[in-house]
């Protein structure tokens, strides 16, 4: 038998898909004022959620979901409490070849990558922007980042 959501929960998710949805909007439009605004709210929403078991539930659940930018808004929570389960999904973010690869929208993209960067740099401890840093991190989750070679 399946555990029901409380209606508080389903609330709470239903407000942080929606402010989710309409950040991503905002970021594809280039209006960041916008989606500072939708970001903050899809916040609060999260930080409730965080608050109690049923709503971490909720939210690994949404780890699942089609829409890239919901599993990373998720992840970026679960992160809180549970980042080995989420660690994978921001490592596989950095591969050039894989799922970000598959958006229309480079703002999108941008946004995505620059989040999952910046949940494992502080993770990891890594105080420089040298995406290399991550491959060895990264290797213990099964995550294969190839060598970056910048230019001298």
């Amino acid at each position: 038998m399946t555990r029901q959501t409380s209606d508080e929960i389903k609330k709470l998710i239903e407000k942080f898909l929606r402010h989710e949805n309409l950040r991503m909007e905002a970021v594809r439009q280039l209006d960041v004022p916008k989606a500072n605004r939708h970001l903050l709210k899809n916040s609060e929403a999260g930080e409730a959620l965080r608050s109690t078991a049923e709503g971490r539930e909720a939210l690994e659940v949404l780890l699942d979901e089609p829409e890239l930018h919901v599993r990373v808004a998720a992840a970026e929570e679960v992160m809180r409490w549970n980042p080995d389960k989420v660690i994978p999904l921001f490592g596989r973010l950095l591969e050039l070849d894989g799922e970000l690869s598959q958006l229309d929208s480079p703002e999108e993209v941008g946004d995505i990558r620059l989040r999952a960067r910046l949940w494992l740099y502080e993770h990891f401890n890594i105080r420089n922007a040298d995406r290399n840093e991550l491959i060895e991190p990264l290797k213990a989750y099964g995550v294969k980042l190839k060598r970056r070679d910048y230019p001298q």
